[in-house]
């Protein structure tokens, strides 16, 4: 089954989404309400497309898809009035309410688009994005995060950048290095 990220702060406009996305076949693999969230969960996922609104509290559409480009690809939802502040964005925008068909015609192209994407990096590079990961090295760097988070106190954040550090320092990739901690062969952070 196809799954997306939906984030909004908006819980009308997320039912409206999650309500669509579900009668369209797919799974919704996060509901989240901030960008901050959406921005922890994008290298995590498996999902291809992150609907999401046009501002959040913590962010607006402009900084977030800047974020996570190559990691997610996102659909906007514009409420009427923030219309004008999508004009400059090079992402798709849909305005609420709109049709079902509507929104998932647009998701349908984004995940074309994710796809198009990483099959080009393929090619030209020999190799993936970060973000393709397996589920399992997700869920490996993930309990690893989890595990550092409890025994030290640090934020998820903290903890992420953390293994980031000992991967670098260490010339490893990610996943290996979540893999030493939670065997604890690595030496936890202060």
């Amino acid at each position: 089954m196809k799954s997306v990220l939906t984030a909004f702060p908006n819980r009308l406009v997320s039912a409206w989404a999650s309500s669509v996305l579900q009668r369209g076949g797919y799974a919704i693999e996060y509901t989240l309400k901030t960008a901050g969230e959406l921005i922890r969960i994008a290298d995590f996922c498996t999902s291809p497309v992150a609907v999401c609104a046009v501002q959040f509290i913590d962010m607006d559409a402009r900084t977030l898809a800047g974020i996570i480009e190559g990691k997610l690809e996102p659909v906007f939802v514009a409420l009427p009035h923030q219309l004008e502040e999508t004009a400059a964005l090079s992402y798709p925008v849909i305005s609420y309410p709109s049709t079902a068909q509507e929104l998932l015609f647009t998701v349908a192209r984004a995940e074309n688009k994710a796809a198009n994407s990483a099959l080009g990096l393929c090619l030209h590079s020999g190799k993936g994005r970060s973000s393709d990961r397996s589920a399992e090295e997700k869920l490996l760097v993930l309990k690893a995060k989890e595990m550092i988070q409890e025994k030290t106190g640090l934020t998820e954040s903290q903890a992420h950048r953390y293994l980031q550090k000992v991967s670098m320092d260490h010339c490893m990739k990610l996943v290996e290095a979540a893999a030493l901690c939670i065997d604890g062969l690595l030496p936890l952070p202060d």
